[in-house]
This record gives C-alpha cells, structure tokens and sequence, in this order.
C-alpha cells in the first residue's frame, strides 16, 4: 500500500511541477517514483507478481483520476466513473480467480 501511495504523490508532484515547468519538481518526481517501485519490488516477496501489480495499477489509476478531479479541476464523466469501477471490478476478479478455482 506504501507502494501505491508514493506512486500517487509521485504522479500528482508530476502534474504540480510540469504546470510550473520546474526541474526540480521533475526530480522530486523522478525520486519518488523510484522510491514506489522499490517498494513495489518488495513486495514482490510477498505477494504473487499478478495480484501486487493488478491493485498497484487499479488503485493508483483510481487515486490519481480522484486527484486530478479534486486538485486539478479534470471533469468528471459518467463514462470516467464506470470505466475505473470496472478497472476495480477487474481487479478484485482477478484476486478472487485465485480462491475461487
């Protein structure tokens, strides 16, 4: 879950720096998503490879769409909306997949 958090803050600190056009912002970026990902990998040890990156993407696509809308002023679409419900949705068939077989 740190994992995915520091993804967040890494891909909104993106979005901040790039709409300032600041290097150092870009470098912060760059730190943090290195810094997700070496958690990601950790995580690795722990939880199988399909499952760890199907939440990791599911919930930090979902994280960051919520940002945008909430920090940014992106639009909120009905289509927006069910398309991330179905990301979720996916992403909690693939955990099941593994239970229900």
């Amino acid at each position: 879950m740190l994992a995915i958090f520091v993804e967040i803050l890494a891909t909104t600190y993106l979005k901040l720096s790039r709409d300032k056009n600041s290097f150092s912002g870009m470098t912060v970026s760059m730190v943090l998503f290195n810094i997700s990902l070496t958690l990601f990998a950790t995580s690795l040890g722990q939880i199988p490879v399909s499952t760890a990156y199907a939440i990791w993407s599911a919930l930090g696509t979902a994280a960051v769409s919520f940002a945008g809308v909430m920090f940014f002023g992106e639009r909120v679409s009905v289509l927006k909306v069910v398309s991330l419900l179905s990301i979720i949705v996916g992403v909690v068939g693939l955990n099941l997949a593994d239970y229900l077989v």
